[in-house]
């Protein structure tokens, strides 16, 4: 199974998310984790499974992760499961808009096929730390991902 992390981090925090989530599908196939600045179209060939996660600026996603979203043609995800998360603010945490329930509706128009429900990590303020346990759930996460057969273990 080859899975592929595409995430957006400005001060680190859905960084360590991201390789949390590589790490532990790491041991269930391949993973390619890439900063959402490098990524390119010809990188969503032959994956399995494509994650995407970045902060939630402004109620939303942010601009590198929507520009390169933009660049995918309509049903370009076709046939590729999807998951997605996000980091966001713990005093944020009661307003609605989160960049991952927001990305869930350009994929779906992408025709990507959304495998769970979007998941948002707590960071406690702008510059970190993320909150105590965030890490671990991350990892359970993708745990999760895999024992949903979303994933089939290597």
């Amino acid at each position: 199974m080859k899975s592929l992390i595409i995430y957006e981090s400005f001060y680190g925090h859905t960084q360590v998310v991201a390789q949390a989530i590589a790490e532990t599908l790491a041991l269930h196939g391949d993973v390619n984790l890439i900063h959402v600045t490098a990524a390119q179209i010809n990188d969503l060939r032959d994956i399995d499974l494509l994650v995407v996660g970045c902060p939630t600026q402004a109620l939303g996603i942010t601009a590198a992760t929507r520009a390169f979203l933009n660049q995918i043609p309509e049903e370009g995800l076709y046939g590729i499961r999807v998951a997605l998360f996000d980091t966001r603010y713990q005093r944020m945490m009661w307003l609605p808009g989160s960049s991952a329930e927001r990305l869930e509706r350009t994929i779906t128009r992408l025709g990507g096929g959304v495998v769970a429900p979007p998941e948002s990590f707590v960071v406690a303020d702008r510059e970190g730390p993320l909150v105590e346990g965030e890490v671990e759930r991350a990892r359970s996460w993708a745990t999760a991902l895999v024992a949903a057969k979303v994933i089939e273990p290597a």
